[in-house]
Formats: structure tokens, C-alpha cells, sequence
């Protein structure tokens, strides 16, 4: 009878172990959440909504939605579907994944950038093909913001 009953303890641990080691598999965590939001910025950038995006693989947007907030993960195969789409390589969602509180971008700067007014400048300058012309426009741009906040303080 004790080695039933060892066999039986044994089996439960075992299943317990098991259990938890299960647990966590299929909950998105914080690489997935990088993933999602490379996803979301290079599809805000490509000017693909959600819906599109969904509708080119064969998703709902609220599927999309859930990939880019890092809810749902996002399959291999998806994963291979979303570099043809976007043109880009599968390295591009994993860029910083290492090391990511070296490639935070700052909350403010992520609103900006997906505001209306970020991704106008972004894909404006993004077509300047010409070094000396984007090195002007840059500084350009420093020159304004620093009159801007000369002015503000007299």
C-alpha cells in the first residue's frame, strides 16, 4: 500500500509542477508587449489602421488592438505575415528586447509621435533624402524651439 500511495503522491506533484510551469505560458509578458508596440508604431508610420492591417490578416482590428497593447500574443506565423505587410525584417520587433530600459521612449514622446502632428513631421522628414537637407531641417527645428522658450521666459 505505501508504494500506491508514494506513486499517487508522486503523481500529483508531478501534475502540480507541471500546472505551474503551464501557467505563465500563454500570458503575454513584457517582450510581448515590445513586440505589440513595434507593431503599432510601424503600422502608424506605413499610415495601415488597424482595421486594415486586421482585414490583411484575415483579423478583426480588436485582434490587432490586443497584439499591440500586448494582451494576445502574437503567433510565429502572424509574426511572419506582419514582416510581408510592413516590410520589414523579424529582427525589427525584437530591436532593444535585450536591453529595454536603454530604449525606453520617454511616454510624452510616444504620444507625440502618434499624434496627427508627430506623424506628419515623421513621415515628412522620413522622405528628405538628402543628409545636408535633414542635418538643416533638424537644425532648423532647435533653433525654433529654443526662440520658443527664450521668448516664454522674458
Amino acid at each position: 500500500m505505501t508504494l500506491a500511495t508514494d506513486a499517487l503522491t508522486f503523481t500529483f506533484a508531478l501534475r502540480n509542477q507541471l500546472e505551474k510551469q503551464m501557467a505563465g505560458r500563454g500570458k503575454a509578458n513584457s517582450v510581448d508587449r515590445r513586440v505589440g508596440n513595434r507593431l503599432r508604431i510601424r503600422r502608424t508610420a506605413l499610415g495601415l489602421s488597424q482595421e486594415e492591417l486586421g482585414r490583411q490578416l484575415g483579423l478583426t482590428f480588436q485582434q490587432v488592438q490586443k497584439f499591440e497593447s500586448g494582451t494576445n500574443r502574437i503567433s510565429s506565423s502572424y509574426l511572419f505575415e506582419l514582416t510581408r505587410i510592413l516590410r520589414v525584417p523579424v529582427s525589427y520587433f525584437f530591436e532593444g528586447a535585450d536591453h529595454p530600459e536603454k530604449n525606453e521612449v520617454p511616454e510624452r514622446m510616444q504620444r507625440f509621435l502618434m499624434s496627427a502632428e508627430g506623424l506628419t513631421l515623421w513621415r515628412s522628414f522620413a522622405k528628405l533624402k538628402d543628409d545636408t537637407v535633414r542635418a538643416r531641417v533638424i537644425a532648423l527645428v532647435k533653433a525654433m524651439a529654443e526662440e520658443s522658450n527664450h521668448s516664454r521666459k522674458h
